[in-house]
């Protein structure tokens, strides 16, 4: 038997996605895990100083080469809704992206959330991406892909 190694390639994705994982810890938490631990320059709390109370999340993760970088995450706790949390926690994003020399951020969102990510300068962007991840984003995910430049 011969056995090649290679990078992984976008249209290895469907595969990925197929496979048992079920043997392994739960991802997710090992995600939060090391965004805290390894990308805190690029994830943000927001808090109510007088009670400590979280108010909203963002969750990012930098780029192997730093040029780049992923929004995990965005939530801001219904509560805290309509105060500009969730626009303060991207500009934050944003101008660390700026010190830290990260040329672009993306993620994925749906259509309903749109015209929020648009007033701060992002738009749909699906340049970087196969066909086949595109064909899944949009289809299967029903997700945009949104980036802008820092």
């Amino acid at each position: 038997m011969s056995i090649a190694i290679r990078n992984i390639e976008q249209e290895d994705f469907a595969r990925i996605w197929e496979m048992d994982w079920s043997p392994l810890i739960k991802e997710r938490d090992s995600i939060y895990l090391v965004i805290a631990v390894d990308q805190a320059p690029l994830s943000f709390v927001a808090c109510d100083e007088d009670t400590g109370e979280w108010l909203g999340v963002l969750l990012c993760s930098r780029s192997g080469n730093g040029l780049s970088c992923y929004i995990n995450h965005l939530l801001v706790m219904e509560r805290a809704r309509g105060k500009g949390i969730g626009s303060r926690l991207v500009q934050s994003l944003i101008d660390q992206c700026g010190v830290l020399g990260v040329r672009r951020i993306w993620f994925f969102t749906s259509e309903r959330n749109r015209v929020f990510y648009e007033r701060l300068g992002f738009s749909e962007d699906f340049s970087f991406f196969s066909p086949a991840v595109y064909n899944y984003v949009t289809t299967e995910k029903m997700a945009l892909a949104m980036s802008r430049e820092v």
